[in-house]
Formats: structure tokens, sequence, C-alpha cells
């Protein structure tokens, strides 16, 4: 009974937290929407922060951001998905609901990909990330407003916000990663070489086993002088960690990352000119 009072009382002070700071905020819009090219929606439910479902029918996945994952079969809920969940719920409740869908306008699961605002004009990923309750990830085409995305991930993070203070979300050093880090990450390490494959995709050796792949149809997204200058210094890339000896067995770098625009990959201070 504890138990369940506690979690009451945590949710109701969330939401109550929620409110508070979009009331404070709403002076200053959060990423807003520049555009007419929206559709008025209804909401039937909020997966986790940056999956909705709609009363049509349609599964969205929010364009510009990647949230903690809520618990499914086989797998347990990551650190801080109730929280951005619930943010996700406060902020659309009592407001009515705008999807502007992106260049690409589905994935390969089938969900539409698109941008959610409020009334208001706000946008629902730019929320969670100044929260802290979600990381920027930019992938073209869908590449509208990921500069202000990226501004209120970088304030978040500098405040230390919700998942820039919790251990599980820290930066891993290429060196200590372990099967358990697959999925969404953001690793720090030293460029090795940089390379441009059969393929037509480059490829960036960092530390002694982590292989970052931008493919063919994202070179347009980087620059190649950029790129060649990275050898011997350190930088930190982000995207979803894919273990290839779990795949292929031994004979490529074990850990690879596909990078889809050039946000994903930044010098560390220390080795910018």
């Amino acid at each position: 009974m504890v138990v369940y009072k506690a979690l009451y009382y945590w949710g109701a002070f969330f939401i109550v937290y929620c409110f508070s700071s979009l009331a404070f905020a709403s002076e200053s819009a959060f990423c807003p929407a520049k555009d007419d090219f929206l559709g008025k929606v209804e909401l039937t439910r909020v997966h986790d922060g940056d999956s909705l479902k709609l009363a049509d029918g349609r599964s969205i996945r929010v364009i510009g951001i990647n949230a903690p994952e809520v618990a499914m079969p086989g797998r347990r809920a990551e650190p801080l998905s109730d929280e951005a969940r619930h943010a996700a719920m406060a902020f659309l409740r009592d407001s009515e609901i705008y999807l502007r869908l992106g260049r690409q306008t589905q994935d390969k699961y089938g969900r539409w990909l698109g941008h959610i605002y409020r009334r208001n004009g706000d946008s629902l990923a730019a929320w969670l990330l100044h929260l802290g309750l979600a990381a920027h990830i930019a992938i073209a085409p869908n590449l509208e407003d990921w500069q202000c995305l990226q501004q209120q991930e970088d304030r978040a993070r500098l405040l230390r916000k919700g998942i820039w203070r919790h251990p599980y979300y820290q930066v891993r050093d290429v060196s200590q990663l372990t099967r358990k880090d697959t999925g969404f990450r953001v690793i720090r390490g030293l460029v090795q070489g940089v390379s441009l494959g059969r393929n037509g995709s480059w490829w960036i050796d960092v530390g002694k086993d982590l292989a970052l792949q931008i493919p063919q149809s994202a070179k347009v997204y980087f620059d190649r002088r950029w790129l060649l200058d990275l050898p011997h210094k350190s930088i930190e890339a982000r995207g979803w960690l894919i273990d290839r000896k779990m795949r292929h067995g031994d004979g490529h770098n074990r850990w690879l990352i596909s990078l889809k625009h050039h946000s994903a990959v930044k010098l560390l201070v220390s080795d910018k000119k």
C-alpha cells in the first residue's frame, strides 16, 4: 500500500511539475511550427515519449528525438521512461494536437514519422529535450528544426537534467562497451582512421573495436575534409549501437553505429581548433 501511494504521489507531483514548467516557459516557444502544413489529429495513446497512437489508427514516431523505452515483452523499461511518457501526456493534455509529417513519411516498421505540436505551436520533441527526457538525433531527410532541437538538448545537458544526470545514460568510453550497451548510446573515443569503402560508405574507426558508418545516402550531410581530418582526434558519436559479433562473428569491428547526419558526431572540446 505504501509503495502504491508513493508512486501515486510521485506521478501527481511530476504532472504538476510539467504544468508548472509549461506555464513558466509559456513566453518562450519551443521550436514552434513555422508553416501551415499541419493536420489536426486526435490522440488515443502515448506509448512512450516518442511514440504515439492516433484515433485514425496510425502509429506516430516523433521526429528528432529518442526517449527512454518503456517495458516490452522480454525487455525491461529503461530508466526515466515513465517520466518521459508522463511528460508527453502532460504536454498534450487539454490542447488541440497537430501533426506535420516528415519528408520521409514512414519508417521500415510502418510507423508514420512526424512532428507533434500543441495548439500554440510548441513542439513535443523540443519540450522533452528541454526537460532532459530525450536525446536529440537527426536522421536525414527529416531534418526540419534539427538545430533548434539540438539547442534544447544542449541546455538540458549543461544543466544535467533528466537523462544527462542518470548513470544509465552517461557517455560510454569505447574501451568499456559491453553487450549490455546495445541500443541508443552516446559514445566517446579516439579516431584511429577514416576510409572510403568499396560500397561508397565512409568508415570511421574509433578505438580498437567501434566502426561508425556513413552510408552513401548520407554522405551529402558530411564534409569530406572534416572527415579526413579526424584521425587521432577524440570524438563523441551517438546512434543505435549494434553488436556485430552476435550477428557476424569475428572479422569485423565488433561495434557499429550508422550515422545519418553530421550532428551525430562532434569533436570533444580539447580537440577543437
